[in-house]
């Protein structure tokens, strides 16, 4: 999950949608994830049109 989102948040820097901070911030919040007392969902792998898609099936179910 780290390499994905860091993958993401890198190209999202550099294409200038993402501020100099955003890796870090996200690097130190993403094991306070873990303690919520919630679903997660694993969309990484995903793109960003797959995910919505996903999520709706979920749904339905």
């Amino acid at each position: 999950m780290k390499m994905g989102m860091s993958k993401r948040l890198v190209q999202d820097r550099k294409g200038g949608r993402r501020q100099e901070d955003a890796l870090e911030k996200s690097l130190f919040y993403l094991p306070l994830y873990a303690e919520l007392n919630s679903e997660n969902l694993a969309v990484s792998d995903m793109t960003p049109e797959e995910a919505p898609r996903w999520i709706a099936c979920l749904e339905k179910e």
